[in-house]
Order: C-alpha cells, then sequence, then structure tokens
C-alpha cells in the first residue's frame, strides 16, 4: 500500500530489455528508466548507454540487436556506436 505522503516516481518509466542474439530473454532481461515522453529511438540509445556502461557493452562488438519491452510491446532495434578517438603518447624526446 502506497502511503499519500510518498512522492510517485512516475516521472520515469521502466523499460526491459535483453540481447536476444545471445540466447537473451525477458526472464533475464536488464531494466533502464527512461521519459515516458522518449521515442523509441531514443529509449534505444538509453539502453545502449546503460549496456554500454552498466553490463561490459565497451567489450562488445558492435552494432548491437537489443529486444526492448515499451508497454508491453517487444521492440527489436539494432544500435550502434560511435568511435571517438582517443590519444595518448608513446614515446617523446
Amino acid at each position: 500500500m502506497t502511503s499519500h505522503s510518498e512522492a510517485p516516481s512516475a516521472d520515469l518509466m521502466n523499460v526491459t530489455y535483453w540481447r536476444p542474439k545471445y540466447g537473451g530473454c525477458r526472464e533475464h532481461a536488464y531494466a533502464v528508466d527512461c521519459n515516458p515522453e522518449s521515442t523509441v529511438d531514443e529509449i534505444a540509445e538509453a539502453v545502449a548507454e546503460d549496456f554500454h556502461t552498466q553490463h561490459y557493452g565497451w567489450e562488445s562488438k558492435w552494432p548491437i540487436e537489443f529486444a526492448i519491452v515499451i508497454d508491453g510491446a517487444v521492440h527489436n532495434v539494432t544500435v550502434d556506436r560511435e568511435a571517438v578517438p582517443s590519444f595518448h603518447v608513446v614515446s617523446h624526446d
């Protein structure tokens, strides 16, 4: 039972996702909170960010296909990652 004094967390929508190509399924899905007014593409980008930072996605080969549950419907979305160059000194005089 929710107390009337508690602030509702209706500002965010919880979506679940998994990687079907690697045997992922709804029972072992990851979860991420998103803005309920987000488009499927925006939610897919949030899912990719969550996977990249929280679930070893930086070690994965991209693009990656995700199955994302939004309002009970499963959306199969493929997301790619942009490569941002990083520079480091290997030698100097």
